[in-house]
C-alpha cells in the first residue's frame, strides 16, 4: 500500500486496518490467549460450551478465534464509516464498533463450538 493511497483513509479506516493486522499477528503469536479472553466475553451468551471442546481441538480453536476475530476490525470500521458519513452520534459511532466486535467474537465462537470447525 502507497503512502498517497494511505492518506486518503479516514482515521477511523487507519484504525481498522492497523487493528485488523495487529490482531490477527497476536491471534496467532499469542498461542491461543487471545482466543480464549474473547471467549471470556462471550461467556455469558454461551456459557460453558468451551467445554466441548476436547483434545487436540482446543489449542487450536483458541487460536482460529483469535485470528479470524481480527477480521471484525475491518467489518467495524466500515459500519463506522457509513454511519458517520450519515452523521450519527459519535456515541453511536463507537458503540457500533464495540458492539460489531463483541458480536464477531460471539459468531467466531459459536461456529468453531457448533460446527466443530477444528476436529
Amino acid at each position: 500500500m502507497n503512502k498517497k493511497m494511505w492518506s486518503t483513509f479516514s482515521k477511523a479506516t487507519k484504525v481498522s486496518i492497523i487493528g485488523f493486522i495487529t490482531t490477527g499477528m497476536l491471534g496467532l503469536f499469542s498461542m491461543g490467549a487471545l482466543g480464549y479472553g474473547l471467549y471470556y466475553t462471550v461467556l455469558p451468551v454461551l456459557g460453558d460450551r468451551i467445554d466441548e471442546l476436547h483434545g487436540d481441538a482446543t489449542w487450536p480453536s483458541l487460536i482460529l478465534a483469535g485470528m479470524v476475530w481480527s477480521i471484525a476490525f475491518l467489518m467495524a470500521g466500515g459500519i463506522f464509516a457509513v454511519l458517520s458519513k450519515r452523521k450519527f452520534p459519535s456515541f453511536v459511532l463507537y458503540l457500533s464498533y464495540v458492539v460489531v466486535l463483541w458480536l464477531w467474537a460471539l459468531v467466531v465462537w459459536y461456529a468453531i463450538i457448533d460446527f466443530r470447525i477444528v476436529s
